[in-house]
């Protein structure tokens, strides 16, 4: 795994309920809100380093507030071992306290990728959530359990290989989120279309109602 590390963030330890959480914090000017990315799934090479990641990053850094991505239990420096899901939102969890209480943040932005974006869905049951950004979101083989409380935004890529655009469209009709778009030309890591998925976030943050 390739550790890559974008400039004034800084790598912190986090303690969680399997031992030492690895983390990335970038610190924000914006009192507000602040937002937090789970990644892909771990049995299949996810991590916090991974660039669709990073690219979430990079759109919450852009709107100068406080960012945290970090690796589930057995990824990278992370104790513990896959968990199926439960335990890796429980991670998420953890994290999400602990960058709402580093930046006195009233509300926190929870963003996912993949099997992540089940992960950061799930976890608005549990921490005070301004939106929720799912992208590429695996509804066919995750759990999405809890309530639609906060803002929903799904961005799909349009020539998604590993998660249907159709199932994420059907997932969608019955969720009714608030946003929903289609990135076209766009593979599931979004290979020469990070920009735009950088944009497209960067435009649900900055039209949100939140004050």
């Amino acid at each position: 795994m390739q550790s890559y590390w974008l400039g004034n963030e800084k790598e912190v330890t986090i303690p969680g309920e399997c031992g030492n959480i690895q983390a990335g914090y970038s610190e924000g000017i914006n009192s507000k809100t602040c937002l937090l990315v789970c990644h892909p799934h771990p049995l299949h090479q996810g991590s916090m380093f991974n660039k669709v990641v990073t690219t979430i990053i990079k759109a919450g850094r852009k709107h100068q507030i406080s960012c945290l991505r970090f690796n589930y239990r057995g990824v990278g420096k992370s104790a513990g071992s896959f968990d199926q899901g439960k335990g890796e939102m429980n991670d998420a969890v953890t994290c999400g306290q602990w960058l709402l209480d580093q930046t006195n943040c009233e509300a926190i932005w929870l963003v996912g990728f993949s099997f992540g974006a089940a992960i950061a869905y799930n976890a608005q049951a549990h921490l005070p959530s301004c939106g929720v950004i799912l992208v590429c979101p695996s509804v066919v083989k995750m759990d999405f359990l809890a309530d639609h409380q906060a803002s929903l935004s799904i961005i799909q890529a349009g020539d998604d290989e590993i998660i249907s655009p159709e199932d994420v469209a059907n997932w969608a009709k019955k969720n009714q989120p608030n946003h929903y778009q289609i990135i076209n030309q766009a593979s599931h890591f979004f290979h020469g279309k990070l920009l735009v998925l950088q944009e497209c976030i960067e435009a649900i943050i900055e039209k949100s109602s939140y004050p």
